[in-house]
């Protein structure tokens, strides 16, 4: 197998596996940051503004996990000629 090939592949089980692995747990993250924010909750400041933190970075991570998403669903259209083609 052509080394340019198996890094295609490598990215792909990566991209793929990562973004997957990543979803569920970040869901859970976002949910219970979320809940800590709800008005009626008895927060105190510093909690509060650490919860802001955690849904702040969660979302940027959900950002990055949809991304891998796509670059994997986009790979997967992709031929190793039309790889060749674009070195």
């Amino acid at each position: 197998m052509h080394p340019l090939q198996q890094s295609y592949q490598r990215l792909h089980y990566f991209s793929t596996n990562a973004s997957h692995e990543l979803r569920t747990p970040l869901a859970k993250v976002l949910g219970h940051a979320q809940l800590g924010l709800m008005p009626s909750s008895d927060v105190e400041a510093m909690a509060r503004l650490r919860l802001e933190k955690i849904v702040t970075v969660t979302k940027g991570m959900s950002r990055l996990v949809r991304d891998l998403l796509f670059l994997a669903r986009y790979e997967g259209r992709l031929n190793f000629e039309s790889l060749e083609l674009m070195i």
